[in-house]
């Protein structure tokens, strides 16, 4: 997944740790790596510094995969997580106060709404600004008729680190037999392309 990435972003972290063997998934592709590539690159993006620690991991829950990717970054004041995973065309600001060029806000927010579509359940973020406040564990879905955030819980909780993010999403993809499924495209794909 990291392929997706350039070298000098990734080596301005300490490590980046991710799962030694990945599970074969199947799902809308492009819907698949948008998740991967905006979760990804927004952990990244906040740990810009040496000691920068990134956590990308997966759960098999049978029916479907758990994804969470983790980071060490400033966190997210817990005010504008609605807004950040809730919405689509947000854009955040941060803590700079100052909108910058890649924050139009529809990446994360639409990450977030494939796992709602696929498995109907919401996007489980914990962040931390700073060690003496409290850590925040969300879970928000998108309202897709108004556009709107809702937060489904949003509790103080116990967490290790003193700053930072994780976010955690399950997606689920089905396997389809027929005139539209992944064996009938290949096949198609096969016969107009031989090579």
């Amino acid at each position: 997944m990291l392929r997706f990435f350039r070298p000098s972003t990734i080596s301005r972290c300490k490590s980046v740790t991710m799962p030694d063997a990945w599970p074969i998934t199947i799902g809308y592709a492009s819907w698949v790596e948008e998740v991967w590539v905006n979760y990804i690159s927004n952990a990244l993006k906040y740990v810009d510094r040496p000691d920068g620690l990134v956590r990308i991991s997966v759960q098999d829950q049978e029916e479907f995969y758990a994804f969470s990717v983790e980071d060490n970054g400033p966190g997210i004041v817990v005010g504008q997580v609605p807004k950040i995973f809730g919405k689509l065309l947000y854009g955040s600001k941060f803590h700079s106060l100052k909108q910058s060029r890649g924050q139009q806000g529809i990446g994360i927010s639409a990450a977030g709404m494939y796992g709602q579509l696929t498995t109907g359940k919401p996007v489980r973020i914990t962040s931390r600004t700073k060690p003496k406040y409290p850590a925040h564990y969300l879970e928000v879905i998108i309202n897709t008729k108004k556009n709107a955030p809702e937060v489904i819980r949003d509790t103080e909780v116990d967490w290790d680190e003193p700053h930072g993010t994780r976010v955690e999403i399950e997606l689920q993809g089905n396997y389809k037999s027929g005139k539209h499924s992944v064996d009938e495209y290949l096949e198609q794909t096969a016969l107009a392309n031989p090579h």
